[in-house]
């Protein structure tokens, strides 16, 4: 409430004095924003055109909303909102995620020969334990799992649910997650790899109670992770996983019914076990669906599946023979539309900029350009050292970072960091443009909202409105 009511006063100072002191100097009029432009490299012309939307708040109260184009002067929405304003962000990152179930540590009151897996290696090691000793063994997680043991964690429109421990779950029939978790466990049949091996410990206290437990990987052995990547379409998940072991070689996919693919289930929006418009013991996840409906060679990597704007077709990003590939799938058919390698970008990690009609894959040096055409086809475009891989000065691109392309150029926008610790996201952006030649523009925009950052005191400054909706970038 003081916060609030200091607020108040100040807005009614701003009013009444023409001063703007909020931690920082701003102008003397709150919707007055200059913007200060620095080219550090190539030719302004390329970025003709470009227009700039920009948010910035202070302490999510007073916010200024910024349209800027370049070579022109910025025009400025200035509000005060009383109450703290909400970023209003809506997770639509739906999907399906496989994990490795195996749990460690037991249930101490359980006869050891009533648990399975670990629970009962780590029983057993508590009922030999001495009190006041710590108890360790080596064990082969092979000698308590034939298979991979699944969990799964389901984010669906109108569905969400985890995969609890499957012995607590007491609703056991079709839709349930008992009987969902089981399905999933029985299709995904990965066998244990030969040497996977754990250090587990307990410790029992002088009474005889347990007092701890823990576990270690022993040396640098090999294990697997199902990494899942997965899409949604309206009534349907697909998704795939990763078919290598940490150490680069393949695992036994020959017990999944169809082998190594995409993957597939249908689901029923209406239900969702934690609303109160659910169905009790029921997932809305068509386990009798599950299907591979893709074949995939054994060598192939994949990184990315990608769901075209219309929900029409999967796209499909891979690894093969050493270099990037990718696909157009359709939907209806599962048939293979197109395939064309991603020219010079061969890295295996990278951060992928899906915008619907083009796709970028980036790292901190260099990135890689992919649209899609007038006739609803996809091309590679052309990739290109990154302003940061030109020159360490110029700022990097982060996940957060606003793009555009426009079937020549791509443009792309995000916050400059203040200097000293570059640890602060100031109101301040940069500017950079590529085509098919590579960086054509390197531009710096500072803001009159940025003037005397703190980098100290994070609640001293104004700030970019959250990062996923500080900058909007378009082609005027």
């Amino acid at each position: 409430m003081k916060k609030m009511i200091a607020l108040a006063i100040l807005l009614l100072v701003l009013s009444i004095t023409g001063m703007t002191v909020i931690g920082v100097a701003v102008s003397a009029n709150n919707d007055n924003v200059t913007i200060t432009e620095r080219t550090l490299y190539g030719d302004k012309s390329a970025a003709e055109g470009i227009t700039i939307n920009s948010v910035s708040h202070y302490d999510e109260h007073l916010l200024w909303n910024t349209d800027y184009t370049v070579g022109g002067q910025p025009q400025t929405e200035y509000s005060f909102h009383a109450s703290e304003m909400r970023n209003g962000y809506i997770n639509h990152n739906y999907h399906i995620m496989l994990d490795v179930d195996i749990s460690y540590g037991c249930e101490f009151n359980v006869p050891a020969e009533k648990q399975h897996g670990l629970a009962r290696a780590y029983k057993e090691l508590f009922d030999e334990a001495e009190p006041g000793v710590e108890a360790k063994r080596i064990v082969n997680l092979k000698d308590f799992y034939e298979y991979y043991p699944v969990r799964v964690v389901i984010n669906l429109p109108g569905v969400f649910w985890s995969g609890n421990d499957y012995d607590a779950l007491v609703e056991d029939h079709e839709g349930s997650e008992k009987y969902v978790l089981r399905a999933f466990n029985e299709f995904f049949r990965i066998p244990m790899l030969a040497h996977e091996i754990r250090e587990i410990s307990v410790t029992k206290g002088a009474n005889g109670q347990h007092i701890g437990m823990g576990s270690s990987t022993v040396g640098s052995e090999e294990t697997y992770f199902f990494d899942t990547d997965s899409v949604v379409t309206d009534d349907t998940c697909y998704f795939t996983i990763n078919n290598r072991t940490t150490s680069g070689e393949l695992i036994d996919t020959s017990l999944i019914p169809g082998g190594y693919g995409i993957y597939s289930f249908q689901y029923t929006e209406s239900s969702n076990m934690y609303t109160g418009g659910s169905i009790p013991g029921v997932t809305g996840v068509n386990a009798g669906s599950l299907d591979m409906v893709y074949k995939l060679d054994d060598e192939v990597i994949v990184n990315n599946l990608l769901l075209s704007e219309d929900h029409s077709k999967l796209l499909m990003i891979t690894v093969e023979g050493g270099s990037t590939w990718f696909s157009v799938i359709d939907i209806s058919s599962m048939k293979l539309l197109q395939k064309f390698e991603i020219e010079d970008f061969n890295w295996s990690s990278y951060n992928l900029h899906d915008h619907g009609s083009f796709y970028v894959l980036m790292n901190w040096d260099k990135f890689a350009l992919v649209a899609m055409e007038e006739d609803g086809s996809y091309a590679y475009k052309f990739s290109s050292p990154t302003a940061y891989g030109i020159n360490e000065e110029f700022q990097y691109v982060n996940t957060a970072s606003a793009m555009n392309y426009n079937g020549e150029k791509l443009v792309i926008v995000n916050s400059i960091y203040e200097e000293q610790h570059r640890a602060l996201d100031l109101c301040s952006f940069y500017i950079a443009v590529y085509d098919a030649r590579g960086l054509l523009y390197y531009g710096e925009y500072d803001s009159s909202l940025s003037v005397n950052p703190d980098a100290y005191n994070y609640n001293y400054n104004c700030l970019p409105y959250y990062n996923r909706y500080a900058y909007t970038v378009d082609w005027k």
